[in-house]
Order: structure tokens, then C-alpha cells, then sequence
């Protein structure tokens, strides 16, 4: 998908190595049913409590997107290791970074602030053979139920999904195979469109934008002036770092 350098050639497992990375729920996640690849954990996430919801990894012909890593290594070279120039451009982070800090230039101590803070999942657990395949429902079915397990375990606030595609199946499994969650629902159908869930005094608030990766309509100052009413307390403490 987003990691086109050709110098990289992964080991089977490629172990991502980071002080930005947080390994200790590991276990529990290797544990997940359905989970192809491990969520990126930022090492400051337990202070943030942010969680960000990408879609899906696009087959670019090189094997290291069938590792278990490959999420986390997509993070660690385009987020916290993007002072190289190898890895300067993504078409996923620059944008989300433009929403978080409502500004069109980015420093790499920004980066770096933004993607220690965060957990990073892709929310389709299938690697799909090229951009023009788009996800079914059952891809989307079998990626919320692994979904509901990563937040079970990493219980964030926030929640911010990197577009709308599957959110039909979303508010069909929390309302039908969830019983124990419980939702507020009456800006779900507005635009912007949000949820307050709670479970078992967990609570978060889910927070669905236009994909930051070109999808028609969008724009980081709208979305980041949305997200910082939003999520006040993340976004401000964000930017104060």
C-alpha cells in the first residue's frame, strides 16, 4: 500500500524496532481473531487515548505486506522516521496530520509528537489485490468484529475513521451482535457524523470523516476545525508538545 521503497527487503516477520512503539498488549493482540495485522500502539498512547482507523493495505507486489508488522512498519517509516526523504510522502498521514494540527505545514517533531501519541489499525484485515478493489461487506463484517476487539482491549476515547465506507455494517453489528454497548446515535445521522458508545463504564466517542487520501469533498481545514470541537482535549494537547 504506502511503502514503495525498494531498498527495504523485510524478513518474514519484519520486526519493527521503535521507542515510538508500545509493545506491551502484544500478546492480547497476537490473540484477536481475524487480526492479520498488529494495530501500531504509540508509545504515548496511554496519555492520549486516541485511536485512528484507516481502511485498507493495497498489494504494491512485495511480500512485506503479508507480515504481521506491516501496519506498524508503514507508521514507524512514514510517521516517526519521516526525516528521511525516502519517506516523506504518504497519501494517508500528511493529510490526517493536516486535520490533527489544523495547519497545512507539518514539522517532523510534529510527526513524530502526533504518531507517538496514536494507535493506528487498519480496519479491513484482507490485503486487497489493487486500489480499484474496493472492500465488500464481508470484508467490512469480519473487520468491525476484530474491531470491537482491539477497542475491548486498548479502550480508547477517541476514535477518528478515515472515511465512511462500511459504516452501515458498523451500525449494524453494534446494534445486533453487541448488546453490551451501548450508543448515543442522534448526531450519527448528521454530518459530521459521531457516536458516544459505552460499555461497561468504558465510553468513547467515534468520529467518521471523508478519506484524507482524496476522496471528493474533503478538506483538512473543515476537518480539523470539526475535530478540534470535537476532540478538544486530544487536539489541544497535541498541539501544546
Amino acid at each position: 500500500m504506502y511503502l514503495k521503497s525498494k531498498k527495504m527487503k523485510p524478513d518474514p516477520q519484519y520486526p519493527v524496532e521503535s521507542e515510538f512503539l508500545d509493545k506491551t498488549y502484544d500478546e492480547k493482540l497476537e490473540n484477536i481473531p481475524g487480526l492479520k495485522w498488529l494495530p501500531w500502539v504509540g508509545s504515548k498512547y496511554s496519555q492520549k487515548k486516541l485511536l485512528i482507523v484507516g481502511e485498507s493495505h493495497y498489494d504494491d507486489g512485495d511480500d512485506w505486506l503479508e507480515c504481521i508488522n506491516a501496519t506498524r512498519a508503514m507508521i514507524n517509516h512514514y510517521g516517526v522516521m519521516s526525516k528521511n526523504p525516502e519517506y516523506e510522502h504518504c497519501a494517508i498521514l500528511r493529510p490526517i496530520e493536516k486535520i490533527v494540527y489544523n495547519k497545512t505545514h507539518i514539522s517532523y517533531e510534529e510527526r513524530e509528537n502526533l504518531w507517538s501519541s496514536v494507535v493506528f489499525f487498519n480496519l479491513v484485515q484482507k490485503l486487497l489485490p489493487s486500489r480499484n478493489k474496493r472492500p465488500d461487506e464481508n470484508d467490512f463484517d469480519k473487520g468491525w468484529n476484530v474491531f470491537f476487539e482491539v477497542v475491548n482491549l486498548l479502550k480508547p476515547e477517541y476514535i477518528l475513521k478515515c472515511g465512511k465506507s462500511g459504516e452501515g455494517m458498523f451500525g449494524y453489528l453494534l446494534t445486533n451482535k453487541n448488546p453490551n454497548w451501548k450508543y448515543e446515535d442522534k448526531e450519527y445521522y448528521t454530518n459530521p457524523r459521531l457516536m458516544n458508545i459505552s460499555s461497561d463504564g468504558h465510553e468513547f466517542k467515534i468520529f467518521f470523516i471523508n478519506h484524507p487520501s482524496g476522496s471528493y469533498g474533503f478538506s483538512y481545514e473543515e476537518w480539523g476545525r470539526i475535530t478540534q470541537e470535537h476532540f478538544p482535549w486530544f487536539i489541544n494537547s497535541i498541539n501544546k508538545q
